[in-house]
């Protein structure tokens, strides 16, 4: 039966312990809900979890990319409040873009190095050309 879900959240459960914020792809998308596993700089996320998932199996709460509004997101360095931010690895977000790095969008704030919280406005820009 098909679904529709305007509040822009899911129910996803995780393939391992993830922390808040973390950047995240669908895993197996035929478990329900459906396993999401850390992105990489080169993956094509489908949202950022909202809380920590501490197991693999929890379920938790997933904001998609389409959401609107802003969203936080963990940096892996400094980040200029203003400056655009791309994907990097372990589901974290830099300022330095990378060859295979997508567009995330805009800091609205600082963040002074690797694990800081950001409020980022997210673009939704930046797939691969193959999606």
């Amino acid at each position: 039966m098909a679904q529709q879900n305007e509040t822009g959240f899911l129910s996803v459960q995780v393939d391992a312990a993830i922390a808040q914020y973390l950047r995240v792809k669908a895993s197996d998308a035929g478990t329900d809900p459906i396993t999401v596993t850390t992105a990489g700089v080169a993956d094509d996320d489908i949202g950022v979890i909202e809380q920590a998932g501490l197991a693999a199996g929890d379920v938790v709460a997933l904001r998609h990319r389409t959401a609107q509004g802003t969203a936080k997101m963990v940096a892996s360095g400094p980040i200029t409040a203003g400056a655009k931010v791309y994907t990097a690895a372990s589901g974290k977000i830099t300022a330095t873009w990378a060859t295979s790095a997508r567009l995330r969008g805009i800091a609205l704030e600082a963040a002074s190095g690797d694990d800081s919280v950001i409020e980022v406005l997210p673009t939704n820009l930046g797939l691969a050309s193959t999606v």
